[in-house]
């Protein structure tokens, strides 16, 4: 049969009716008193195959039937998702393999499947039978240390925050966070003429990333943006037509608009959050009657001696979130940051094609480009970065207060009895083991320095790296002078220590030697 069947003309047709007419026909029978006929009549639907439904007869589909029972496709399906939920989604080969594994362990030999294995075209079928449930997207990376986040971590975060937001509005509760944008427009899906093996598109790029701290309220307003450039050196021009106003505050707290800064590295360090804190944050919270809240992430540079007098002077208070969970807790990274750098990679195509000649985006341009940026984001539709930062701060439970918003994403350790037929207890705590990192951590062994003459190459020498049959490094086979030796420690002669040897304001030199074979240097005092 061809991967899409197309009905021949003149054919036959078959299951010409929806199913949901199908159900209404078969309840005006049952609960109207309707005889066959009437039912057929009215419906459109073939007075035999209305006979066959309401009697339970030839109750499969009039297409090929599919190898796996409707059961065993849902307990796949289930599968699947509890995969994915914990961080470890299947491939399409991944679940042929398993409908391989169930069909030899059921000993059931399947003919259209060369040895048990199903074809890609059954994986394709099986995503379009259950769409509704299942469907493949590209996966991004995240670190085991951002998965590790537990639920109990979760929950203890929320309940000091429940504290802490107590009696507080939405205006006066800010996210601040750091982000950069890069000088690449991205990939972008285009035309080409069919058979194209390598699509290339001409535009200069470039790997230079430029720091900017933004910082929104749970109310919708967006603070100025706060810029870093890498530079020793600060110039006019590169301060000039930057965002100021709409679609940012444009209170009298805000008038000055964008802050522009820089760093030898490019990125934030205390001095300038320190800034960022005196000159952009603060003039604005000093404008709300309250108590504030600012929350970000805990970042040592964060926390100054100047930052934190002037929290406590001005009623703001920080707010960490936890270690590694700011895909989830952090509302500018939830719900803000990707249509804003979209925005970014339109306005900076737009840039490139009209700047031809240049391979770079210069620093004097940057301002002007992140206030095009800004805007294109708010007329995504109609006060698109208001009600973006409003959702995000709900997406993230923060505004209104809702830890399940964010528990909901990370997976329960309790496994659900109902899941035997589907995956098994086994592969659920196998799965618990890879997102937790449960077991033994790698032990960090000892490097050996190697003796290598210049210009000599090396191979690795089977005695001298057996400790069994070889205690001494040196005494390999002389034959093999490119062998590979390791320096030996000259042997140390150790005395007896004496009581009159020690007095105080002596320091001492001991080797200490642990259980496992290793030793350490240690000076001691005594004192």
């Amino acid at each position: 049969m061809p991967r899409n069947y197309k009905r021949r003309l003149g054919s036959l047709r078959y299951v010409d009716y929806a199913p949901e007419i199908l159900e209404a026909a078969l309840k005006k029978m049952v609960e109207d008193g309707w005889s066959l006929r009437q039912a057929s009549a009215a419906h459109n639907i073939p007075f035999g195959t209305l006979r066959n439904k309401y009697m339970g007869i030839r109750t499969l589909k009039s297409e090929g039937q599919t190898v796996f029972s409707n059961a065993e496709e849902l307990a796949f399906v289930k599968a699947v998702t509890i995969c994915s939920d914990w961080g470890f989604p299947l491939t399409l080969t991944d679940l042929r393999y398993i409908a391989k594994s169930y069909l030899d362990s059921q000993g059931r030999n399947i003919g259209k499947f060369r040895a048990n294995m199903p074809g890609t075209d059954w994986a394709r079928s099986f995503l379009q039978r259950h769409k509704k449930d299942i469907r493949q997207k590209v996966a991004s990376n995240i670190k085991r240390a951002r998965a590790n986040v537990s639920r109990e971590d979760i929950v203890h975060y929320f309940e000091n925050l429940s504290e802490t937001l107590k009696d507080i509005p939405a205006c006066n509760i800010f996210n601040y966070d750091e982000t950069n944008v890069q000088d690449d427009p991205g990939k972008q899906k285009m035309l080409f003429r069919r058979g194209t093996k390598y699509p290339e598109r001409i535009c200069n790029f470039t790997k230079t990333a430029t720091t900017i701290m933004m910082c929104g309220s749970a109310s919708g307003v967006l603070l100025p943006p706060y810029v870093i450039h890498k530079a020793e050196k600060m110039w006019k021009q590169w301060i000039e037509l930057g965002p100021k106003g709409e679609p940012c505050c444009n209170n009298r707290c805000c008038s000055v608009g964008s802050r522009y800064n820089r760093t030898q590295h490019g990125w934030m360090d205390a001095q300038t959050f320190t800034d960022w804190f005196e000159s952009a944050f603060l003039p604005h919270a000093k404008s709300l009657p309250g108590r504030k809240v600012l929350i970000g992430d805990n970042l040592s540079s964060h926390f100054t001696e100047s930052v934190l007098r002037q929290c406590g002077e001005n009623d703001v208070a920080f707010v960490c979130l936890p270690k590694c969970s700011t895909n989830l807790t952090q509302p500018l990274d939830v719900g803000f940051y990707r249509p804003f750098k979209i925005a970014w990679r339109s306005s900076l195509t737009k840039w490139k094609n009209t700047h031809l000649h240049q391979s770079t985006l210069d620093k004097k341009d940057f301002p002007s480009l992140l206030a095009s940026t800004l805007v294109e984001t708010n007329q995504k539709h109609n006060n698109a970065i208001k009600e973006d930062l409003i959702s995000s701060f709900r997406a993230t439970g923060i505004a209104p207060l809702d830890a399940e918003r964010v528990l909901r994403k990370i997976p329960s350790q309790t496994t659900d009895t109902n899941t035997e037929d589907a995956l098994g207890n086994v592969i659920v705590g196998y799965l618990q083991q890879q997102r937790f990192m449960v077991g033994p951590s790698r032990r960090n062994m000892r490097r050996q320095k190697l003796s290598v003459d210049s210009g000599k190459s090396v191979v690795p020498n089977e005695e001298s790296s057996d400790s069994e049959t070889n205690d001494d490094p040196h005494t390999n086979d002389s034959s093999s002078e490119n062998s590979l030796d390791t320096i030996a420690e000259p042997e140390t002669e150790y005395f007896e220590l004496r009581q009159r040897d020690i007095f105080p304001g002596k320091f001492l030199v001991v080797k200490v030697l642990y259980p496992a074979g290793d030793s350490k240097i240690e000076i001691m005092n005594t004192k």
